[in-house]
């Protein structure tokens, strides 16, 4: 029976596909074309696939620039870039909000122990300037210490995305083999660098966070106990969202390896999963 007039067939009704028969039952016959886009976009096929977007039928048929080694270290490493401007980025972020000035040593003042001792016998400085005469302590901005401390941390964070990279390649290429995978390792080194990119993409955000949660705090590096008690409690009322980030980056992730054994380890979908599950778990322990 039709469902008034220019309507699809009630006979188009599949109770093997119920969700797009039932909404593309309702499309006008006039609109073919629409009615093949609906089922195109429920069913996920509008875009081509890539390793985050249907990577189970990308890596079947990867392309050879996808799985090379030169490709899987440049994904790599623009992923640890990233990670390090976005830590860069909480820095700058953060030393805005240290509205005082700090005491700190002077370091052009040589000590007391050594001014006590030469008492002035010793050779004068620069234009007869005796660096004893200096003080011992000066007034700085933290600003910018604050920021060259958090430049050492996103050096430090690119280092250990790299290491963190091989070292997970390793152990996903360990993890695959055990389950009778059958790629080699410059495969798995691939998956492990495309899978990557959803973890540090979540770091954008996450940063975002973290920077809105600090900027009403007024923080002094005068007072460190005090500073640190505001931080914790900025970083506790965002956690929530802090974890749901954790959760998401994981899971987009481990759908990337999922893929990848699949597709380039030929794993069945048991063990891909548990494979894949197993890592999920391990990674989000280690990011919350």
């Amino acid at each position: 029976m039709a469902i008034g007039t220019g309507r699809i067939q009630t006979g188009g009704y599949d109770p093997q596909d119920p969700i797009l028969s039932t909404l593309t039952h309702f499309i006008p016959t006039t609109t073919r074309s629409t009615k093949h886009l609906v089922r195109a976009v429920i069913a996920g096929n509008v875009l081509p696939p890539t390793p985050f977007h249907r990577p189970v039928t990308f890596f079947s048929d990867a392309p050879r620039w996808a799985r090379s080694p030169a490709v899987a270290v440049g994904v790599a490493v623009g992923s640890a870039l990233l990670l390090a401007i976005a830590v860069y980025a909480l820095g700058v972020e953060f030393a805005s909000q240290f509205s005082e000035t700090v005491t700190v040593d002077n370091p052009a003042y040589p000590g007391d122990q050594f001014c006590e001792i030469n008492d002035g016998s010793f050779p004068s400085g620069p234009e007869g300037h005796d660096p004893c005469d200096e003080p011992a302590t000066v007034e700085r901005d933290p600003g910018p210490m604050v920021r060259e401390a958090f430049n050492e941390v996103a050096v430090y964070a690119f280092i250990g995305w790299m290491l963190a990279w091989a070292v997970g390649a390793i152990l996903l290429h360990v993890g695959a083999k055990v389950a009778d995978g059958v790629a080699d390792m410059s495969d798995t080194f691939a998956i492990a660098a495309w899978s990557g990119v959803p973890s540090a993409v979540a770091t954008l955000p996450t940063v975002a966070v973290i920077a809105y949660a600090l900027r009403s705090e007024d923080l002094t590096l005068e007072d460190p106990e005090t500073t640190q008690a505001a931080i914790e409690a900025a970083l506790a009322s965002v956690e929530p969202i802090l974890l749901v980030l954790a959760v998401v980056g994981t899971t987009w992730q481990a759908a990337v390896w999922y893929g990848g054994l699949r597709g380039l380890h030929d794993l069945d979908r048991q063990k891909a999963g548990v494979v894949a599950a197993v890592f999920w778990v391990i990674t989000l322990l280690m990011s919350v």
